[in-house]
């Protein structure tokens, strides 16, 4: 409730872009509240100041936050068309399903760590470089080594306690087709907690998945730390 709390004190004139901030979080045509959007940008602006200071290093970088409806989707990271053509434009969808489900505010704030650091990759590519992104996340081996990095990726910045909240509070809300394709492709709250302590516990091991050794599974990952004991 605390960091509910700190958010929605402020008066609508924190949806105008603080002075220090270099990005711009600007929001497209949404259904979201003002206090939604003054949670989001300041969930948002916490993220970049303490964990993403690279997405802020140009003035002409920006963020829209748009309202996205895809069944079993709750988030997501993507650049506008403009990136190829002018001023870099990235941005984040947004379910409405995440406050109609009262989403707890660390899992949200997890998430959003999860899609700035597929925000972070796009900076600094070229257009070539972002078809290649996009081309790397065909099939489903290789979208789940992705965005199985990117949990990784997500988790050595200390966010696996709420990213392990996010899974718990997604899970009821999906079919048995939607739950096991996120259960192959995201890490699940078991590998969420094994990867946390790996990282308190063996960070060789731990620097060797981010480089490149990603664990596919459950089994996958155990067989390693059991390898690398």
């Amino acid at each position: 409730m605390q960091i509910i709390f700190r958010y929605l004190v402020f008066s609508a004139i924190v949806l105008f872009n603080s002075p220090s901030m270099a990005i711009q979080i600007v929001f497209g045509e949404t259904d979201f509240n003002t206090g939604q959007k003054v949670l989001i940008r300041g969930l948002l602006e916490d993220l970049i100041d303490s964990e993403f200071s690279r997405i802020d290093s140009k003035p002409t970088r920006s963020i829209t936050i748009y309202q996205m409806n895809r069944p079993g989707y709750f988030l997501e990271s993507n650049f506008k068309l403009t990136r190829f053509t002018g001023a870099p434009s990235y941005k984040i969808g947004i379910s409405p399903t995440v406050f109609d489900e009262n989403i707890p505010t660390s899992a949200l704030q997890a998430i959003l760590a999860h899609e700035l650091v597929h925000t972070e990759e796009y900076i600094g590519k070229s257009a070539l470089g972002l078809i290649g992104i996009g081309l790397g996340r065909l099939g489903q081996r290789n979208r789940a080594h992705h965005e199985r990095m990117t949990d990784l990726k997500t988790i050595a910045k200390g966010f696996a306690p709420g990213l392990m909240d996010f899974r718990i509070w997604q899970y009821p809300l999906l079919d048995s087709e939607q739950l096991q394709k996120k259960q192959h492709e995201y890490f699940t709250p078991a590998e969420i907690e094994y990867a946390r302590i790996t990282l308190d516990k063996n960070p060789e091991l731990f620097e060797w998945w981010l480089d490149g050794h990603v664990p596919l599974s459950i089994d996958a990952m155990l067989d390693d730390i059991q390898e690398h004991q």
